[in-house]
């Protein structure tokens, strides 16, 4: 648009899930990278090439959902910090509560998404495997195994559904198995 803003101005860049419904182009639960959120990416690039000081406000939950499904963001976090630091993203803030208006917003893997998350702002280039499964280790004790064999089919379905998680996703498709 050829608007920017002054040097001592900090931008803060909010894009809300596709659960929201239109003009709303983000898969919150998917990275940046994956096909549905070619717009949204576009979109933080563009502001990345302005040279403005950017703060991103990032979505790690799912909100307008009548019923509680299993699906996490594990998986897109560590991509996503990756791809904020390389488009000039100074600051990250994540909204990422439990409970919000006396309900669940419902999200798997709560803990060791928001564990996750912390490691990889302090670095963004940290193997995000070692850390998923040094947590799993340390949190779940013996049930890690069977804890890490569950954040994997999870995350395996949620690959297999070709649209946004929280918009529309089928959940007898999803949850056929």
């Amino acid at each position: 648009t050829g608007i920017l803003p002054r040097k001592n101005v900090l931008v803060q860049i909010a894009q809300l899930g596709m659960e929201y419904g239109p003009p709303n182009v983000r898969d919150a639960m998917r990275p940046l990278t994956h096909p549905n959120n070619r717009e949204a990416l576009r979109r933080l690039q563009e502001w990345g090439k302005t040279g403005a000081s950017l703060k991103i406000w990032d979505y790690w939950n799912v909100y307008h959902h009548r019923f509680l499904f299993p699906f996490t963001c594990v998986s897109a976090i560590p991509e996503n910090i990756k791809t904020y630091s390389r488009n000039n993203i100074k600051m990250i803030f994540s909204e990422a509560e439990e409970i919000m208006n006396n309900r669940l917003t419902g999200c798997s893997f709560l803990a060791l998404r928001n564990y996750l998350g912390a490691k990889c702002m302090v670095n963004p280039e940290i193997d995000s495997k070692a850390v998923i499964s040094d947590f799993m280790l340390h949190y779940y004790g013996t049930a890690a195994e069977p804890m890490t064999a569950l954040l994997n089919y999870i995350e395996t379905r949620m690959n297999e559904e070709p649209g946004a998680i929280g918009w529309t996703l089928s959940l007898s498709r999803y949850l056929d198995k």
